[in-house]
């Protein structure tokens, strides 16, 4: 009886013996296949077929990036005139500028105590600081002019017996503000130079309001009798005072009703400057734009 032989068992979940080179020859070690029949194994063969190829592409991407980057820096570095960026080179360019201002300001300076010396010497002298503050107001000012005082009167009618039908109205009686703009206008007139009221310089800023029997000069009250001040030729801002058709109302209750008049030259008076806020023109500008 001829023998049965039986062929090899394979080892449990393998299969049969393979020999090295692949064939089913015995003597092979088992292979063992990956559960999703070897696809892990071919996408992880594909992707280092690809890697190389990738690193080329990122590699030639930065290059790029490089060299837009150095020839963005090479234009900005050429537009801006040559400037460095280093904390040292900004003083030193910064100091050249100075340098450059100061040579102008020189040659400036230069320029203005030339044309200062040909106004002077054409008999011209050019306004100081000083002479616009006093013309402005701002500065103590003395010289000769008048006093002009100007008072309510004593025989206001005070008694109800006094204000009967014919009495004449109070207001003819106390000072106003009209009464003293009549003489400030008066005396401006006549060329006064400096004028104040009670003391206070009146100015383009400087109000003057009546409320009642209290007068408001540049934002004070004071009450009768008021003082007006100017500076200038005495002898023609006292005529003025005394004729002009300004004053004439107020001279001629004065005499009737016993309002305070009276006007006072001087050699000497002293009127302080303006004291009250900024005199700073906003609106106001040269006609020539200068």
């Amino acid at each position: 009886m001829t023998p049965v032989t039986s062929a090899p068992t394979p080892a449990p979940g393998g299969s049969p013996d393979r020999a090295p080179d692949g064939t089913g020859a015995p003597g092979g070690a088992p292979r063992a296949r990956h559960a999703d029949g070897g696809h892990t194994a071919a996408a992880a063969r594909h992707g280092k077929a690809r890697a190389p190829l990738r690193s080329r592409l990122a590699v030639a991407a930065v290059a790029g990036l490089a060299g837009l980057l150095f020839v963005t820096c090479s234009h900005a570095f050429r537009d801006s005139g040559g400037q460095v960026s280093d904390l040292a080179g900004l003083v030193s360019q910064a100091n050249k500028q100075v340098a450059q201002l100061e040579d102008a300001n020189k040659q400036l300076s230069g320029e203005v105590d030339a044309l200062t010396e040909k106004v002077a010497g054409g008999g011209a002298t050019p306004k100081t600081d000083t002479d616009l503050s006093v013309q402005a107001g701002r500065e103590t000012v003395q010289g000769p002019g008048v006093t002009i005082t100007l008072n309510d009167s004593p025989d206001a009618p005070t008694a109800q017996a006094d204000t009967g039908s014919d009495s004449l109205p109070l207001d003819l009686y106390v000072v106003h503000q009209q009464d003293i703009e009549s003489v400030l206008n008066t005396l401006w007139a006549a060329g006064a130079e400096a004028v104040a009221v009670q003391g206070q310089r009146i100015t383009s800023v400087a109000a003057i309001r009546c409320v009642g029997s209290v007068l408001y000069v540049a934002g004070r009250t004071y009450s009768p009798p008021y003082k007006i001040e100017a500076i200038g030729d005495a002898a023609k801002l006292a005529k003025a005072a005394q004729t002009s058709s300004l004053t004439a109302g107020y001279r001629r209750d004065a005499a009737e009703l016993g309002l305070g008049w009276s006007v006072k030259t001087s050699d000497q008076i002293s009127i302080d400057g303006y004291s009250g806020g900024s005199i700073t023109l906003r609106y106001v500008a040269n006609a020539n734009g200068q």
